[in-house]
């Protein structure tokens, strides 16, 4: 069951002193990180704690482990610029925050692969039929920027984020209608291997049975993911 934590974050090695908070190294790639962690609904509240080298951040999840996973995909943390030293759960008494964690799912596969070859294979959209039949039940053919897909729910334009070094796979799905659908995906070390996570988080009229559904087509596609890339050979 979800739950709340109180992350502390503090300036690593990598921090410079002479420079202001949007002047660091990367500092795009680790707002819009952190942007994507409150759209998803994971991250609620963050910011810097004046005239300390802290940061507290309130984030919604089922575990500290599941805290400390996500947050380690943070461009800055990888790069030696922050450091999470305090994770823990915090109750909330007073008000309240964000929006219920049943509106946002975390699904996510081990796969025991490192994460670039991971991120190499899921981040060309040409093999989305081999694993994602979800999205793309056929061959997906490039226009522009886009990639056009058929998938079960119509034909849809994909367009993935920019390829990075930080693991980030996010990539926007436009139907027919018009509608544009934000898909936060993520690749992160996990110890020998990767974890893969797909953040599905429920459009507005919904219902219940129709999220499940949803759910339960996010996980098959992942499963068919962890299977194609576990028996692919080495390079």
């Amino acid at each position: 069951m979800a739950r709340l934590f109180a992350v502390l974050r503090t300036h690593g090695p990598q921090w410079q002193d002479s420079r202001p908070l949007d002047g660091q190294a990367e500092w795009p790639a680790h707002a819009s990180f952190m942007n994507a962690l409150e759209s998803e609904g994971f991250a609620l509240l963050a910011g810097p704690l004046e005239g300390t080298r802290d940061a507290l951040v309130i984030v919604r999840a089922t575990a500290a482990d599941e805290v400390r996973s996500r947050l380690a995909a943070d461009p800055w943390v990888r790069m030696g610029l922050l450091q999470d030293t305090l994770v823990v759960p915090w109750t909330l008494r007073l008000g309240s925050l964000g929006t219920p964690m049943h509106d946002t799912q975390h699904i996510s596969i081990t796969i025991a692969l490192p994460p670039a070859r991971v991120y190499d294979f899921a981040s060309d959209p040409s093999n989305l039929p081999r694993w994602a039949a979800g999205l793309a039940r056929s061959e997906v053919r490039r226009d522009g920027d886009d990639w056009i897909a058929d998938a079960p729910f119509g034909k849809v334009r994909v367009r993935f984020a920019e390829r990075n070094d930080f693991g980030v796979l996010d990539h926007d799905v436009t139907l027919e209608s018009g509608v544009t659908i934000h898909n936060p995906m993520r690749v992160v070390p996990h110890g020998e291997g990767s974890e893969f996570t797909f953040t599905l988080i429920r459009r507005p009229g919904t219902s219940d049975d129709e999220f499940a559904r949803d759910k339960a087509a996010v996980e098959s596609d992942l499963k068919t993911l962890k299977a194609v890339l576990e028996g692919a050979p080495g390079p």
